[in-house]
């Protein structure tokens, strides 16, 4: 909590992620915020509050928020501030009521909602040919339909959960366009199923917990390409998919991994590996010849370096591991 806290600029928001746009403020700052509303710790939740007044004051005609200032808005900021605002008792709001408004204009005839609604605002930004696509960041996506679904007043939440159900791979995950790492989009649409009350989900739920499970390095961790001795943001996404399940070992085994790779500083190691497709691939590769890129654009990853993202992740799957286990020695925690 030290480490975040002092890691916010002098507006009290944070950022993180260098890309061709710039820094990230807006969607970190959503993140971040909406991940320490969770944890009911009195610091967290004075930084939440805080952040969400920073917000809130931000983009009143828009509607909704995104990467940063200068970028256009799009639903999956727009989202997860929606969280945060959920999370801290400001989801009937007046700036959260147009920023749900702003949500519904992305979902798709699929049922999937699009990180973009339009590509004009887009192309005038990025200022890519006339010729060029925005079908991939403007179409459905799982991991934000995902993040979508579980926010309570979502309107369109059962068409959300439909899509997600015709989504899933035949090996239980679901598959992000901006995420290298499965576990956040897998993660997200099994906690959105588990809460759909629909008894045909719990088999769904079951298949994406396995696949997890089968993901694990013996000590607890999960190895990435990017960091082959275990990532902490693809491990804290495990932890919450692992918390749908009955293997409470392998959450605890989980968990102790993560605690363990604590750095003295408070943070975790920077390992939120956001991938940056070609505004037109609707299906694009995992790690296969991808690199970070300070500074890049489409085709590159960027990195959390300021390990904000990171570090919010684990916390926020701590404290999930922490509700829902008989641990062998709490005090770990």
């Amino acid at each position: 909590m030290a480490y975040l806290d002092a890691a916010r600029d002098r507006r009290g928001i944070w950022w993180d992620f260098y890309t061709r746009a710039g820094y990230s403020t807006e969607w970190v700052t959503a993140y971040v915020g909406a991940a320490l509303a969770t944890l009911g710790d009195d610091r967290a939740t004075q930084l939440s509050h805080a952040v969400w007044n920073a917000l809130r004051r931000r983009r009143w005609m828009a509607g909704g928020w995104g990467y940063s200032a200068p970028v256009p808005p799009d639903a999956d900021s727009t989202l997860w501030a929606l969280r945060l605002a959920e999370a801290i008792g400001q989801g009937r709001s007046r700036r959260a009521a147009r920023a749900y408004r702003f949500l519904l204009r992305h979902v798709q005839a699929n049922g999937g909602v699009a990180t973009y609604a339009a590509a004009g605002p887009l192309r005038r930004y990025t200022r890519f040919l006339p010729g060029v696509s925005f079908e991939g960041w403007c179409g459905a996506q799982p991991c934000v339909t995902a993040a979508a679904a579980l926010l309570p007043s979502f309107a369109a939440r059962e068409q959300a959960l439909a899509f997600l159900r015709r989504t899933q791979a035949a090996d239980g995950s679901w598959p992000s366009i901006w995420w290298c790492d499965r576990e956040v989009a897998t993660a997200l649409a099994a906690e959105a199923l588990a809460n759909s009350g629909q008894p045909d989900d719990a088999a769904r739920v079951r298949s994406a917990v396995a696949w997890g499970r089968a993901r694990l390095a013996p000590e607890g961790g999960v190895p990435t390409p990017l960091q082959p001795a275990g990532s902490p943001f693809a491990s804290a996404w495990m932890v919450r998919l692992l918390t749908l399940g009955s293997d409470l070992e392998a959450v605890e085994s989980t968990a102790h991994w993560l605690i363990g790779r604590q750095r003295p500083d408070g943070a975790w190691e920077p390992s939120a590996a956001m991938r940056i497709p070609h505004p037109s691939d609707t299906t694009p590769a995992t790690y296969a010849g991808l690199a970070v890129v300070d500074g890049g654009g489409a085709g590159t990853l960027a990195l959390d370096r300021r390990a904000c993202f990171t570090t919010a992740t684990v916390l926020a799957a701590l404290s999930r591991a922490w509700s829902v286990g008989r641990w062998s020695d709490r005090d770990a925690f």
